[in-house]
């Protein structure tokens, strides 16, 4: 499931077969009060509340690539100099990552392909240190097997 739909989760849920549904929720603007009462009302609807497990992630997911700067310099082909120590406490991630590529004449256009092959090519290990939602998602993942 791809895009700002959460309600997608209540159709997935009632139509198809899983054991367990791993959510992945960019927070963006929205408070931790006010995007759990989101879920917790769509996921009132479920039946099987014990298949969901959500995990907001600080911003957007584009926190999580900016742990990783070299991933970013491989998949953009710069050389992007910079530490980001604490990327999840950047508001604008996304915002913020095409900046930094704007420097070197790139630009950040979000899309699947993009951020599949920033993950492909990045240091999980170096993510997960600077990020507590991908440290909380490779834990939930490692809990599925």
């Amino acid at each position: 499931m791809r895009g700002n739909r959460p309600n997608k989760i209540i159709g997935i849920a009632k139509n198809l077969d899983f054991k367990k549904i791993l959510v992945l929720k960019d927070k963006h603007i929205y408070d931790d009060n006010s995007i759990n009462s989101i879920l917790r009302n769509i996921i009132s609807e479920i039946e099987k509340k014990s298949l969901i497990d959500i995990i907001l992630i600080q911003y957007a997911i584009e926190s999580w690539f900016l742990s990783d700067i070299n991933a970013i310099n491989q998949v953009f082909n710069v050389r992007i100099n910079k530490n980001i120590s604490n990327p999840e406490s950047i508001q604008n991630p996304d915002k913020e990552l095409n900046n930094i590529l704007e420097k070197f004449g790139k630009k950040y256009i979000k899309s699947y392909e993009i951020g599949k092959k920033i993950m492909e090519t990045a240091n999980f290990n170096e993510i997960a240190n600077k990020c507590k939602s991908f440290e909380k998602f490779l834990i939930k993942l490692k809990n599925l097997t």
